[in-house]
């Protein structure tokens, strides 16, 4: 066979087996595992490692098509605001120290270093360091001569941080006047008008849906746009009374596999019966799924609940919640495939074994040899009986006397 030949052979047998693959695979029902442990190192993470592999092998269930979203289901979850607010937390020692040094130029500039980096935060994380480094960036303007802009960083603080109280003992007489008169002082109002997609949130505080415009008081403030389907990002603004202000904070999306991560993290932290059903519905639609297994950590157990949409061999909805012992993967999975009945069998009648017999033990050889040594006998008898001249010795016809012959 030319190279030629073999290399088309070869793919045709290729295509012949994957269309076999996915024929088989097509007929099993994908099922989610689910780990609702979300720290690092979880018993339920190695349990459901378990599950995925006996479902690749599994007769009626399979694991995702996707293996980045089953990943994302199991593995544990980085925190997509650690590095940030590492970075944040890290300018905010360095805008103090230069502050402590009455570098005040570098210091308001670590400072918004700082804030730069919380704007990509989840609000509600990044909200109190906000406020301290917004603290320590009035306080750079205040020492350098700058009231107003140290007015203004001071009233956005205290916006962030409204339980923020100055220990006279710790501070300047400058900075408690300034702080107090700062948080006291209402501004007059003003609006902003926030442009894009997403939950907006306001100095730290979710107001509402953007697009939208927003009642706020004048001066500075941090804008920030998150969701569920998107990465938080920010945008600082400065609010003049009665002048609108806007701001357009770009789309963000997020990929699927972090998309899946919130799903699970929204399942794992649901407050209630209601919440729970709603977030694995949301889980299921979003990975193709209609079982699932759940899987999380009580005291030094690993707790098993299975979830379906319902079907005439399982029940709709979540099962009863068991603790894993030395349970199987595939006795787990049994909740969602029952095994199949077996089908008795009646055993197929007893087969007479065929004897081959050799040549001699035939009946029809037996019955020529016996007539074989029949004939020969009688050829002896017959020989025996012829005298030396050709004469035969026997006087008529065997078993009759002759009639002349006078017996003596």
């Amino acid at each position: 066979m030319s190279p030629a030949m073999a290399a088309r052979w070869a793919f045709v047998c290729a295509l012949i087996t994957s269309f076999g693959l996915g024929s088989a695979s097509a007929e099993r029902r994908p099922v989610a595992v689910v780990n609702l442990d979300l720290s690092d190192a979880s018993a339920a993470k190695a349990l459901a490692d378990k599950l995925v592999g006996a479902l690749f092998v599994h007769p009626d269930l399979s694991s995702l098509a996707n293996p980045t979203d089953a990943a994302a289901l199991k593995d544990p979850i980085e925190d997509p605001d650690r590095v940030a607010l590492a970075v944040a937390r890290d300018n905010l020692l360095r805008a103090e120290e230069e502050l402590v040094a009455f570098n005040y130029g570098q210091a308001e500039s670590y400072a918004e270093d700082g804030v730069r980096a919380l704007l990509s935060v989840t609000p509600s994380a990044a909200r109190q360091l906000s406020a301290d480094l917004m603290f320590v960036r009035g306080q750079a303007f205040l020492f350098d001569g700058n009231r107003n802009e140290g007015l203004v960083h001071f009233a956005l603080s205290a916006r962030l941080d409204p339980n923020r109280t100055l220990d006279p003992a710790r501070h300047l007489p400058s900075v408690v006047a300034t702080f107090a008169a700062a948080k006291s002082t209402p501004g007059a109002p003003g609006s902003i008008t926030v442009n894009g997609t997403g939950r907006v949130w306001i100095d730290g505080i979710e107001v509402g849906q953007a697009p939208g415009g927003f009642a706020v008081a004048e001066g500075r403030h941090l804008v920030w746009l998150a969701g569920a389907d998107r990465n938080v990002r920010g945008e600082r603004a400065l609010v003049v009374a009665n002048n609108p202000t806007s701001v357009t904070i770009p789309d963000a999306p997020i990929s699927q596999a972090r998309l899946v991560q919130r799903a699970r993290i929204a399942l794992a932290r649901s407050a209630d019966a209601t919440a729970r059903s709603a977030a694995m519905t949301n889980l299921a639609k979003l990975v193709g799924v209609g079982d699932a297994v759940l899987l999380h950590v009580s005291g030094d157990k690993v707790v098993v609940q299975t979830w379906h949409t319902g079907s005439d061999i399982v029940p709709l909805g979540f099962s009863s919640l068991r603790e894993h012992t030395t349970e199987k993967p595939d006795a787990i999975l049994e909740a969602l495939a029952p095994p199949k009945p077996t089908e008795k069998i009646d055993p197929p009648d007893p087969v007479k074994p065929i004897v081959v017999k050799k040549w001699y033990q035939k009946r029809p050889y037996q019955l020529g040899i016996a007539a074989g040594v029949v004939a020969a006998i009688a050829g002896i008898y017959f020989v025996s009986q012829i005298g030396p001249d050709g004469s035969q010795s026997w006087g008529g016809p065997i078993g009759v006397e002759d009639p002349l012959t006078v017996r003596k």
